[in-house]
This record gives structure tokens, C-alpha cells and sequence, in this order.
């Protein structure tokens, strides 16, 4: 008996302890912003953003991290300028005009500029001490429509996209003023970002013209998440081509919980946050997939995969694959300059410019080097001034005259001079041992929309119209800030002019006076290109 009441006595302490312990977490919630380390969520847990629901406390008994939905609010509601920049208020997507005649929500009808202008929040924090191995991103989201008002949400993270959270945003219908949960993994590309402590998250959509109102009430970092809570997902990963189960595949939750399949290729992951989840199934020899699932603490989460084979990026054993997908060492793509001899594309290779899709960051997935579109990237941006001429900025035709009534795009109207002037990129390397007898330049255009605009772009290579490479830029039609490679074959003249080792190429035009803004992310210059490398037809 005796035990028993010592059991029983444990058992009560532990409760009041456990009590107590989210009283003083609850306690927390009015701070603006915290730092806390060794949680039972993580190894670091950084927050932005008081948690109040906007300022109307949350319904008795909501647990804002259950991923239920909040009963809807009043709107709108008088902002509380000691709340940080991005939390707290009602933003409306910066493509929108209050002069046009699109469909708007009651967030856009209720606000005016400037105090629902898109604002980013702003993460600041040291990991001194801390190993950063994994983070996660947590926001609680508030009236996000884009099924409904055919919003393209884009996020960035320090000026890149994070397509992960992109993804995530545009698939919300919350069909109201309510608030919920979401997570999503910050991809190991980010973990750098995370690292340096200072984190701006942007998220906006510039292009669509939505009316398409929104908030956020908090923002959460966790660095080295752990699973806590009793929330699961489960369900069946199979293959798609007979149904059969696969046994032995990595199902993975936020980059928290991780689960391997059964043999009857069934799979639960257990302790995964509330709200939205991206959850992304693999095994080797198949495309990876990845689906969002919303889990709260009255409803599991239920995901089944269906995965190809032989499809997606698979392990290639580089002593006996044709280098046909990958034209460049990913490693180096954040080089703003590289010179290499012997690569797989070419006797030398030359670049200039990071490969970075002008500071936006590519798609998963993505292959620069493939002649594909990318997806829309957010303008203008920020200039890295270590950039070279002329890549990663906005450049607008020389013939172009401020104030005149002709054809103008974004790009145009978004930036001035002498900031956007055309400017030539300059190749340089050293030829020494080399017969030059052929060679391909590469050119990562953006937003040239020659066909739309009728301007009349010229490009020259040390001072002398290029005719083809003409032709190539002039063909394109990219209707939008969209990038893609174009890859022009040099004429044997044109050849002769690298001998030196140095080449000027410039990008104009110079006579129609059309505002037709555009872009490089990077140029190369392939000498003695391999065969499986090809020019644009």
C-alpha cells in the first residue's frame, strides 16, 4: 500500500510540475520575441510575434499549436505598433492595385495603403554553442485564399526562394478570418541562413494583381526539432506502376519524425507538429514524393504514396554516365567567377555570374542547364554589389526614355537609371595550350520579351553585331520575370576573337526605345565544347 501511495504522490507531482510548466510557457506569450533553449520541441526555439490571435485572445481551451482552426474574428482590428514588422496586421499582396477591378477579400476591402503593405519579419537570434543540423519554420497563418483568388504566393528567405513554404501557402483555403498552424523544414540549402542568426522572411505576390489579404499572428524558428506530442500521420507507400507495397522506404514528416516503411509498405510517424505538414516519401531507384497533410490533436493525418520508378533524381555513377543533365560542379555555383579545364562539358569552361536564378534560388528539382522556364521570381531585387557586370540585375534598354508614352514592363517600371543601364559581361582566361577550333556561349536570360514588345535586341561580341546570337535572344518571348538558358554555337570568325582570352559580350537595344527591362544570371563560355553539348535551335 505504502508503494502505491508513493506512486500516487509521484504521479500528482508530476502532473502540477507538468502544469505548472505550461502556465509558465503560457506566461510567455505576450513577448514580442523570445529566445529558449533545451525546450521540449527543440534544441533552440526562436519566436517573433506576441501569441494573442491578433489581439483577441484565443477561444478557452485553444492550444495554438494543436493545428486546429481558430473560431473566426473581427476584422478589421487596430494594430499595436510595438508588434514586429510582419506580424500582427493585415497585408495586402503588393500586386494588387486599389484601382483595378479584381475580386478582393474583406482583409483588401477593410485596409488601405500603406498600413497593410507587405512587411517581412525578421528573425534575431546567436547559435553560438549550437550546432544547427536541422530547423524548422513554424508561422500561425491567418485568411490565406489562394485556391480561391488564384494567388501566387512567393516566400523568401534573405532575398531566396524557399519553394517548400511556396508550396505550402498556396495550397491554404482558410475561407475566412481564422487562424492555424503551419510547418515546414527549411531545406539544408538554408541551414547557412539559419546559422548567421539573422533571418527576413518575405511573403508576397507581386505578379497576379489578387486582392488577396492576409496575416500572420506569430513566427517560430525551431533548431533541431524533436518529436513531442502524442499528433501522428500514417499511411501506405507503394509503387505506382502495380500497386505493389514498398517495403524499406523513408517516409519523412518537416524534417522532425522519420518512419521506414513495413514490408507491407505501411508506415506512422509519431510526434509531428500541428497544422500543415509536408511529409515526403523515398526509396532508392524512385522519384521521391512529397504531399501536405493537416494534423491537429483531434485528427491524425492520413498520407498515402503512390512513387515511379526510375524517375527523379537517382545516384549516378559518374565514371559511366553521359554528363547530359548536369553541365556544371553544383559546388561552385555560388562562385562569382570559375575557369575550368577538362570538365565534362568542355576542354576549358567559363563563367561569370553565380548560378542563382538573379538571387531568387531555383525550384527543387530545377536543372539550369536543361533549356526549361523557371518558375516567376519576385522583382526588383536587392543588387549584390559583388555581382559582375552585368548579371544579377535589372537592365533596361539604352534607347528607352523615362517619361515616354511606349510599351513598358515590370522590370521597367520598377527600377531607374543609372541602375539599370545595359552593361557588357567580359570573359577572361588564359588560352595557354589550348587550339581553340570551336565554341558555345551560354546566356541564363530573364524576362526578355522581344516577340511581345517588338523591341529589337542586339548582341555584340567585342563591339561586332553577332548575328545569330541576335537572332537567339530575339526569338524569345518570356513573357514574365521567367529565366532559361539559350546556347549559341559561335561562327568560326567569331572564334578567331578568343585567342587572346578575353571576350566582350553586350546585350542591347539601342534604336526602338521600348522598355523591355530583362536580366543575366550568368553567361558561359564553353571552348571545345563536347559533343553531347548542344546550341538552341
Amino acid at each position: 500500500m505504502k508503494s502505491k501511495k508513493e506512486f500516487l504522490t509521484f504521479l500528482s507531482v508530476f502532473f502540477f510540475l507538468l502544469s505548472a510548466s505550461a502556465q509558465n510557457d503560457r506566461a510567455k506569450w505576450p513577448l514580442k520575441t523570445s529566445v529558449e533553449k533545451n525546450t521540449t520541441e527543440a534544441e533552440m526555439v526562436i519566436r517573433v510575434g506576441d501569441i494573442d490571435n491578433f489581439g483577441f485572445n484565443f477561444e478557452e481551451g485553444y492550444n495554438p499549436f494543436s493545428g486546429e482552426l481558430t473560431d473566426p474574428h473581427a476584422y478589421p482590428w487596430e494594430t499595436d505598433p510595438a508588434d514586429p514588422d510582419g506580424t500582427d496586421r493585415i497585408m495586402v499582396v503588393s500586386g494588387f492595385s486599389y484601382d483595378q477591378s479584381a475580386s478582393t477579400d474583406g482583409y483588401t476591402q477593410s485596409t488601405l495603403p500603406p498600413e497593410n503593405t507587405v512587411k517581412p519579419f525578421v528573425f534575431r537570434f546567436s547559435t553560438e554553442g549550437t550546432k544547427v543540423n536541422a530547423a524548422s519554420l513554424q508561422l500561425f497563418v491567418d485568411d490565406f485564399q489562394a485556391p480561391v483568388f488564384e494567388t501566387k504566393f512567393t516566400a523568401t528567405v534573405n532575398g531566396t526562394r524557399f519553394p517548400e513554404l511556396e508550396k505550402l501557402l498556396n495550397s491554404l483555403n482558410q475561407t475566412g478570418p481564422v487562424g492555424k498552424l503551419i510547418t515546414v523544414n527549411f531545406p539544408p540549402g538554408m541551414l547557412e541562413a539559419v546559422k548567421s542568426g539573422k533571418l527576413s522572411i518575405l511573403i508576397d505576390d507581386a505578379v497576379t494583381g489578387a486582392g488577396d489579404g492576409y496575416a500572420i499572428d506569430f513566427a517560430r524558428i525551431l533548431i533541431n526539432p524533436k518529436a513531442s506530442g502524442n499528433r501522428r500521420i500514417s499511411g501506405k507507400v507503394s509503387d505506382k506502376s502495380n500497386g505493389k507495397p514498398l517495403g524499406g522506404a523513408t517516409v519523412t514528416s518537416s524534417g522532425i519524425v522519420k518512419a521506414i516503411t513495413t514490408a507491407e509498405g505501411t508506415y506512422t510517424l509519431t510526434g509531428v507538429p500541428g497544422g500543415f505538414n509536408y511529409v515526403t516519401a523515398s526509396k532508392t531507384g524512385y522519384a521521391s514524393s512529397t504531399a501536405t497533410v493537416e494534423v491537429s490533436d483531434s485528427k491524425p493525418g492520413v498520407l498515402n504514396f503512390q512513387l515511379v520508378a526510375g524517375a527523379g533524381p537517382v545516384e549516378i555513377d559518374t565514371d559511366e554516365a553521359t554528363p547530359q543533365v548536369v553541365y556544371d560542379k553544383v559546388d561552385d555555383w555560388k562562385k562569382k567567377r570559375v575557369v575550368m579545364k577538362n570538365t565534362p562539358d568542355a576542354e576549358l569552361m567559363v563563367r561569370v555570374g553565380d548560378v542563382d536564378n538573379t538571387n531568387s534560388g531555383f525550384a527543387p528539382g530545377y536543372n539550369p542547364f536543361s533549356g526549361e522556364l523557371t518558375e516567376w521570381n519576385e522583382y526588383p531585387w536587392e543588387v549584390d554589389k559583388t555581382d559582375p557586370d552585368p548579371t544579377d540585375r535589372i537592365m533596361v534598354p539604352s534607347a528607352y526614355q523615362y517619361g515616354s508614352e511606349i510599351w513598358i514592363d515590370g522590370y521597367t517600371e520598377s527600377t531607374l537609371r543609372p541602375d539599370n543601364i545595359p552593361k557588357p559581361v567580359t570573359l577572361m582566361f588564359q588560352p595557354d595550350g589550348i587550339t581553340i577550333s570551336s565554341a558555345i556561349i551560354q546566356v541564363f536570360v530573364n524576362d526578355i520579351q522581344s516577340v511581345s514588345s517588338e523591341s529589337r535586341f542586339t548582341a555584340k561580341i567585342d563591339g561586332a553585331v553577332s548575328t545569330g546570337l541576335s537572332r537567339l535572344i530575339g526569338e524569345t518571348d518570356m513573357t514574365g520575370p521567367v529565366g532559361k538558358m539559350v546556347s549559341y554555337r559561335l561562327t568560326p570568325d567569331e572564334v578567331k576573337k578568343l585567342k587572346d582570352g578575353k571576350v566582350e559580350i553586350l546585350t542591347d537595344d539601342a534604336t526602338t526605345g521600348i522598355g523591355d527591362g530583362f536580366a543575366i544570371d550568368f553567361v558561359r563560355l564553353l571552348i571545345n565544347p563536347k559533343p553531347h553539348v548542344k546550341a538552341s535551335k
